[in-house]
């Protein structure tokens, strides 16, 4: 009886410990998935290329992808390309740029 209840009790714990993680990594999906974006319509200084996007919405879906420490800015401009990372200062005027810093 003794081994039974104690083999019993690891197995809730272990399932206590499951949700738990499951609960954390649901938290994570849905902050990587559920960006908030203010409109960054002057250029921005110092963000990095990222030559493979090809429209507005990959470019923001791909700064919404990365953490916030590393992508707090994103801007497009169909001849120019795609820009993300966090910038020096967003008051170029280069370009017609569609972005959006993270709220």
């Amino acid at each position: 009886n003794t081994d039974m209840q104690t083999q019993l009790d690891a197995m809730a714990q272990t399932a206590e410990n499951e949700k738990r993680r499951a609960n954390d990594l649901a938290r994570e999906y849905d902050e990587l998935t559920s960006c908030t974006w203010q409109d960054q319509t002057t250029q921005c200084l110092g963000l990095f290329l990222l030559g493979t996007v090809k429209d507005a919405d990959a470019c923001k879906g791909a700064c919404c992808k990365m953490d916030r420490d590393q992508c707090s800015t994103w801007q497009y401009d169909k001849n120019l390309g795609c820009f993300v990372g966090n910038p020096n200062s967003c008051d170029g005027d280069y370009g017609h740029w569609t972005g959006g810093q993270r709220l």
